[in-house]
């Protein structure tokens, strides 16, 4: 029997618990990165075997010189790894973090030996925990699975990679009917009215679903947080006593930050009153974001982005920026003075309509972001500096067709790889939990994995 690892990331166990009802073909077991996890899966039946990753974790530590992993395996690129960290362990020196890294390597190829699986499963990858897992897996013999979601066109699929692109088994052609119609409703739909398609979060009101865990009240996550913090988890720096509180002050001051960037924006950055004829366009990032930092790192200082386009592309065309909406106010005020500082790039206002943007420009310019999807929707020149399924799918369509790659051949390759279900963080919405927990949503999910485990085996 095959047996599948679940890396239990942030508070996904509360819905990855229950796919063991779906997999009766396999042996589940569990990777818990921290407490919450553990607790949920350790006392589940379904479950053969779980692993607590801060189990004995500060004794390592304190032994540990921060050489043990890296003499193990030094073509494991650790600052790749790090990378990936939003900035939690960036805030540390360049030796603690070291040593951080050598014990998670340690334990987790503790785990590896002991356990043995023959497959674990990632539903997001946005800590260095679970990259590092990532980058071990296959030194272990173990195939990674990564969930992915194909925006804009709203399916979800499984991926070898990091960078979430479409699995290798993936078609460039011959279709069947049923999957022809749908690509082309959904790229005429797009076309005809400029957004992505949206689910019906009341689809399956109606049927049973699973019993999303209790969110504790706000004291006892703190009064939680506070003994984890000073005793096993000392060192998981992603365990924040004050995140709660900051995140709801931040919106709280979410006028107040509004402001700020408005006044920025009237009186520094003098944004443009309307846009030139001929343009290119780079609409800004959110930051941290784990599509940026997992597959792009390199781009997290978007002033690289900016700098990365005006040395490559041809021409001087004006570059325009327009700034993401949730980062009013948070970005530091030398940001903006820099970018202003450069010749031929230019601000739009905010409330700028971005797909106006895209439908006009020469090129449009993103690094994993939606903007280059919609302008390849919209059969306009894009260029995308980040790696994911986009990009790939374009240089592996060119490659295996001799074609020029088009939006319907791309919207008919991700239908082929994807099924109908969601997987994401718990407790956003009681509308989306309830759709999220639906017994229907963990079969199509669960019955998905076991197909693309099959193809991949087959291959």
């Amino acid at each position: 029997m095959k047996k599948i690892a679940f890396f239990m990331s942030g508070n996904y166990s509360g819905i990855l618990q229950n796919c063991p009802d779906f997999l009766s073909d396999f042996e589940s077991i569990a990777y818990c990165p921290n407490k919450l996890s553990f607790d949920a899966c350790r006392t589940d039946l379904r479950f053969t075997n779980s692993e607590y990753l801060y189990e004995g974790f500060n004794e390592i530590f304190d032994k540990s010189h921060g050489d043990e992993f890296i003499s193990m395996f030094p073509d494991v690129n650790l600052s790749r790894v790090l990378m990936v960290d939003k900035s939690h362990y960036k805030r540390k020196s360049g030796s603690y973090q070291k040593k951080i890294i050598n014990t998670m390597g340690m334990k987790l190829c503790e785990w590896f030996k002991r356990e043995k699986p023959d497959f674990i499963f990632f539903p997001i990858i946005e800590s260095i925990d679970a990259m590092l897992a990532y980058a071990l897996a296959r030194k272990f013999n173990a195939e990674p699975i990564v969930y992915a979601h194909a925006r804009h066109i709203h399916c979800s699929f499984y991926s070898q990679s990091c960078n979430e692109t479409l699995p290798e088994y993936t078609k460039f052609e011959g279709f069947d009917d049923h999957i022809r119609s749908r690509a082309s409703y959904i790229l005429s739909e797009y076309k005809k009215l400029c957004k992505p398609l949206s689910y019906d979060y009341g689809a399956d009101n109606k049927e049973s679903r699973y019993i999303a865990p209790p969110m504790s009240n706000t004291l006892k996550r703190f009064a939680r947080s506070f003994r984890l913090r000073y005793g096993t988890e000392k060192h998981n720096q992603t365990l924040k006593l004050l995140t709660k509180f900051e995140v709801y002050f931040q919106k709280k001051a979410v006028p107040i930050r509004n402001l700020k960037y408005n006044l920025i924006e009237r009186f520094y950055l003098k944004t443009l009153a309307s846009k030139p004829l001929d343009f290119d366009y780079f609409p800004l990032h959110f930051s941290p974001e784990s599509s940026i930092n997992t597959p792009a790192p390199f781009y997290i200082d978007q002033e690289r982005v900016v700098d990365r386009i005006l040395l490559d592309r041809e021409g001087n065309r004006p570059l325009l920026l327009k700034e993401h909406p949730a980062m009013f106010g948070f970005r530091a005020f030398s940001f903006y003075r820099k970018l202003k500082k450069k010749p031929l790039v230019y601000f739009l206002p905010a409330n700028f309509s971005s797909i106006d943007l895209v439908r006009n420009a020469y090129t449009v310019y993103s690094v994993t972001g939606t903007a280059c999807l919609e302008a390849f929707f919209l059969d306009k020149t894009w260029v995308q500096l980040g790696e994911n399924f986009l990009n790939d799918w374009e240089r592996r369509f060119s490659k295996e067709t001799g074609r020029i790659p088009d939006p319907l051949s791309f919207i008919e390759s991700v239908l082929e790889v994807s099924d109908d279900f969601v997987l994401f963080a718990p407790g956003h919405s009681q509308e989306r939990d309830n759709l999220l927990f639906s017994k229907k949503n963990v079969e199509r999910m669960c019955r998905h994995l076991a197909l693309h485990i099959s193809k991949l085996q087959s291959r």
